[in-house]
């Protein structure tokens, strides 16, 4: 989906200022560094110039706020499925590594029951981005959101929050800081810890790291697994979905293409402090449809298996044909 109005017309009147030739030379810099899949950490962040921070919210911004939003409603769909549903209620959140504040305002677009929000991020100059677009929302948890400039490695203290999010942020850390961010984000967790990585095998391997420190942790998964043994795609493939994202007007411009879409490829973990209902299988590629039937590949609590729905049993092919990759299958 589009960004909402207030942000893309925000993102226009940072992006104005800008020379046109300096921004197209950041797109490609910083395109470049996220593409790449190390196996270290970068030596220095992605973005390090005003330049780098404008082409983020053009190239960078529309899929990372698509990607969480994608990953808290499925987050939304596992507390619909639970018992107790009905006294599970978002008020809070806290989003560790901000950046611009993208999960909040992915979770501002779910949740109206949002009352508190708290956004760590060390880059002082990304807070002020940041701030300078949620003020121009007209959202009020969006313009009342609590800033703080930390470091994440040497913060371990948080207030408790309902929801805890870490996005496309563990990728830049070593094996030691990321379980030492784990650790302090479970600890400030009151509900859900939800965890967000690109979509490579690094990214992969890191939400595998994620998983298995939680479970440990006594954390119930809760997505996008249906079970909470050893991961069926370990060591032979890599669990990650994809969502599809409109290039804005600028974008197209900023890049010379005519493309009208972008593929975000992501990885993503959802924890809880309780017991949940997660779902009983989750499509884990493209739905494949033949004349008759269609072929789902889907992850189960036996681990992975493939399900033939035929046009037989009218309803479930009916349901089957608008499955999306990603999709839960109950």
């Amino acid at each position: 989906m589009p960004l909402p109005s207030p942000l893309q017309q925000a993102i226009e009147h940072e992006t104005n200022p800008m020379d046109w030739q300096m921004l197209k030379q950041a797109i490609i810099e910083l395109s470049e560094r996220y593409r790449k899949s190390p196996t270290t950490p970068p030596k220095q962040p992605h973005i390090r110039s005003e330049a780098h921070r404008i082409a983020y919210l053009l190239s960078r911004f529309p899929g990372t706020f698509e990607a969480l939003t994608t990953v808290l409603r499925e987050l939304g769909l596992s507390i619909g499925s639970t018992e107790n549903s009905e006294s599970v209620t978002i008020h809070s959140v806290l989003d560790l590594g901000a950046g611009p504040g993208t999960a909040l305002w992915a979770a501002s677009t779910l949740w109206d029951s949002l009352q508190e929000a708290t956004l760590i991020e060390r880059d002082p100059d990304l807070i002020q981005l940041g701030q300078r677009l949620m003020a121009k929302s007209g959202i009020p948890i969006l313009q009342q959101a609590r800033w703080s400039q930390q470091n994440i490695l040497t913060s371990n203290r948080w207030d408790v929050h309902d929801v805890v999010v870490i996005s496309y942020m563990l990728n830049e850390l070593e094996s030691k800081q990321q379980q030492h961010v784990l650790h302090s984000a479970w600890k400030a967790t009151q509900q859900f810890l939800v965890v967000v990585e690109p979509g490579t095998m690094a990214g992969f391997q890191n939400i595998l790291a994620a998983r298995s420190l939680l479970i440990k942790a006594d954390a119930q998964i809760l997505g996008p697994c249906p079970h909470q043994g050893l991961c069926p795609m370990e060591g032979k493939d890599w669990c990650h979905f994809s969502v599809r994202v409109p290039r804005s007007a600028l974008l197209r411009r900023a890049r010379s293409g005519t493309l009208a879409h972008d593929d975000e490829k992501f990885a993503y973990l959802i924890a809880a402090r309780h017991p949940g209902n997660p779902c009983l299988a989750r499509v884990v590629r493209h739905p494949f449809h033949r004349k008759g039937h269609i072929q789902l590949q889907l992850c189960t609590e036996n681990g992975l298996t493939q399900q033939i729905v035929t046009r037989k049993n009218k309803e479930v092919f009916r349901r089957a044909r608008h499955l999306q990759w990603g999709a839960r299958w109950d």
